[in-house]
């Protein structure tokens, strides 16, 4: 059964499950993620809310979807590949990274952040035009894997209740 054969409703409960399941799994106790470390300069034009600091929430942004889908690819493979889209959208949403930013004791560090979500977007892109790649696949992973595990198991256990597999 791919993901695509459920009904718009079934998505939508996969999708609702499986946020209250990050939610209630991964708390500040059990899951503590480091946001990344960026250099003192980046970090001094980013709290001048210049466009620095839009333009590291961009870029952070489209970093983290190729880098998510990398980490998806490598840890569920025995996942059909819309099973693994699902959890894609899932692990990219505002929701999750706002969630990350909680657990990392981070989500009330920046004023210039309109969210969580969106100060790891920026630490992110801040950090990204700097890091190697090998060091951002290194934290992607670190951080979100138990993230990954925690969607994974929401939608197996949906998947049980809906055709008894």
């Amino acid at each position: 059964m791919k993901f695509w054969d459920l009904s718009h409703h079934q998505q939508q409960e996969l999708r609702e499950r499986a946020l209250r399941r990050i939610l209630r799994r991964l708390t500040r106790r059990n899951y503590k993620p480091l946001l990344p470390t960026i250099s003192s300069h980046a970090g001094t034009t980013l709290e001048a809310r210049s466009n620095a600091c839009v333009l590291a929430e961009w870029i952070g942004d489209a970093l983290m979807r190729p880098y998510i889908n990398d980490l998806i690819n490598r840890n569920l493979q025995h996942c059909s590949p819309s099973l693994r889209k699902a959890i894609e959208k899932i692990v990219c949403e505002n929701v999750t990274f706002d969630h990350v930013a909680f657990c990392a004791r981070e989500h009330d560090r920046c004023s210039f952040s309109k969210s969580g979500a969106n100060l790891v977007e920026i630490f992110m892109g801040a950090w990204g035009r700097e890091a190697y790649h090998e060091d951002a696949e290194q934290w992607i992973s670190r951080t979100f894997l138990p993230v990954l595990n925690v969607v994974e198991e929401a939608a197996h256990i949906m998947f049980k209740e809906i055709f008894g597999a």
